[in-house]
Formats: C-alpha cells, structure tokens, sequence
C-alpha cells in the first residue's frame, strides 16, 4: 500500500507531497488542495497571532500599576467563636429581634 505523506525541509517554508507515480489520482488532488488551504489558514493565524501579542505586550507597557505588585496585605485576625463561653459573642436572632431584609 502507498502512502502519501507530506515532507518538508528542515528550516523550509513550503511542503511537498512526494508521489510514487506520475499519474493523476483525484483523491491525492483533493487532499493536496485541502492541505494548502489548511496551510494557508495557519500562516495567517499564525501572523495574526504574532501581531496580537505584540499589540498585548505594548498595552502592558503603558499601563502603570496603581499599587506596587508584591505589598503584602495584613487582614485583621478573624473571631474566634467559642461555644458555651460567657465571653464569646454569638447572636441569635431572639436577641437581635427580626432584622430588615
């Protein structure tokens, strides 16, 4: 069984598609035809892709942070409930009576 494989140079920007035979077989076209639309649409996305990460790393330039990147943020300690503690402060809603929603 032949097989029909893609081959491109090292370092190359085209692809050629090697074929044992001289003769013409529509199924090789097609795929020959899909292959360098396939490769087309990937050379565009490619250089738009470039493109975009250039526009993104100019954008980022510009921007100056408002707070520096690494200031450590000290949160107050949080409450420790302690059940059965005449000093802990634990609400109930009898306490509060009915709260507006």
């Amino acid at each position: 069984m032949l097989r029909y494989l893609p081959r491109r140079q090292p370092g190359g920007l085209d692809t050629w598609i090697v074929t044992p035979t001289v003769e013409k077989n529509p199924c090789l076209e097609a795929t020959v035809d899909y292959l360098v639309a396939l490769n087309t649409d990937y050379n565009a996305l490619a250089e738009e892709l470039c493109t975009a990460k250039l526009e993104i790393s100019r954008l980022r330039a510009q921007i100056t942070p408002s707070m520096p990147l690494f200031n450590p943020v000290y949160y107050p300690p949080r409450k420790r409930v302690r059940y059965n503690d005449p000093a802990a402060r634990t609400y109930n809603s009898a306490s509060l009576g009915e709260l507006p929603l």
